[in-house]
């Protein structure tokens, strides 16, 4: 209920501050037990009641209107809280004066309590008090902007990478198309044009999600084998191998069709078959995803790996050190390895999406 009008971050630090000034204060003035408490609790809800208008004052957009807001309320429910105090010293203080020993010689009332009071304002410094407060408020609260526009940054990022996958792959299916029917092939270049339109369809939809599961991903991949499969006919294959209960993992989207598109270029000489090889292994807390394809051609043939770089770059932006991808020959075959911390919910900083090869 009371979340509804102050912040977390607000009701901890009141107790915080609240907690530490009333112990000191008993300390201090040993016998002030009950007025302690009152000054406290009027202190809290003041407090509270602080945090709640800061709130709204630190959504102003001027950093000079907020600063000056911010401190003129702090002066001001500093006053009030010293009125207060004041007032209860005098109000309620001849109350509680028969439970305070007196001094030997001097006879406390009201209005010395209240002198006294007054007297330790200057240990109390309540501007300090609700200055600190409404500080450490506006320091947490630049420090989620600051969060928030880092991720904002991340997430472009990886959105421009993730775009890059779409003028790549779509170049080169144009340019087999434009090829099959400079042959006459016409029926194939119609099955390409139909296959590409289903691809597009699937990694159009539903982009505003920033993870998907494997098993949607390892059938996208299953629609990107049929357009290159018109271009390769009966020589590609995509075989994937059976996931050991794995297809709920949720994994950035486009993650693993570069990497079979990189296995397809150099498993490929024109002639011989390329049977491209998926299998997923799970470790400990961690999920590995290996691409394999009979390696074809010579090691100065493999290009400029500027999509298995942005692979890297992505999966960096995700998960920083806990996910890599290593790539390259490995005796007869190329073999592309991801790995990446199996998580079924979402990535460290909640923001996905990946590119070509």
């Amino acid at each position: 209920m009371l979340n509804r009008f102050v912040s977390r971050e607000s009701l901890i630090l009141a107790i915080c501050i609240w907690t530490i000034h009333a112990l000191l204060e008993i300390w201090i003035t040993d016998g002030f037990r009950y007025l302690t408490l009152l000054w406290v609790t009027h202190g809290f809800l003041l407090m509270l009641l602080l945090g709640a208008m800061l709130d709204r004052v630190l959504l102003i957009r001027s950093p000079i209107a907020r600063i000056a807001v911010s401190t003129a309320l702090a002066i001001a429910f500093a006053a009030l809280q010293t009125a207060l105090d004041l007032t209860v010293s005098f109000t309620i203080g001849e109350n509680i004066l028969h439970e305070i020993q007196s001094p030997p010689g001097i006879e406390l009332s009201a209005a010395n309590l209240a002198f006294q009071t007054a007297a330790k304002l200057t240990f109390k410094i309540y501007i300090w008090l609700f200055g600190f407060y409404a500080a450490i408020l506006a320091l947490l609260a630049a420090i989620r902007d600051i969060w928030q526009a880092r991720l904002a940054v991340q997430h472009a990022q990886i959105e421009a990478m993730r775009l890059q996958i779409n003028p790549h792959f779509l170049f080169n299916a144009l340019a087999s198309m434009e090829g099959l029917m400079t042959l006459g092939r016409t029926a194939d270049a119609t099955r390409m044009l139909h296959s590409l339109s289903d691809f597009y369809r699937s990694t159009l939809l539903d982009r505003d999600d920033n993870m998907t599961s494997l098993e949607e991903e390892l059938e996208l991949l299953q629609e990107y084998a049929a357009v290159e499969r018109v271009r390769f006919g009966d020589r590609l294959r995509l075989t994937i191998e059976d996931l050991p209960d794995a297809g709920h993992v949720l994994v950035p989207p486009l993650l693993l069709q570069p990497l079979v598109e990189n296995a397809i270029k150099h498993g490929d000489d024109g002639t011989s078959p390329s049977h491209v090889t998926i299998r997923v292994q799970l470790k400990a807390d961690q999920i590995e995803i290996l691409v394999t394809n009979p390696l074809r051609r010579s090691a100065g043939q493999y290009g400029t790996g500027t999509g298995l770089a942005n692979v890297r770059r992505r999966l960096n932006l995700l998960y920083e050190d806990r996910a890599g991808l290593e790539a390259g020959p490995q005796n007869s075959e190329w073999l592309a390895r991801v790995w990446l911390p199996m998580d079924s919910t979402k990535p460290p900083h909640e923001v996905a999406r990946l590119t070509p090869s």
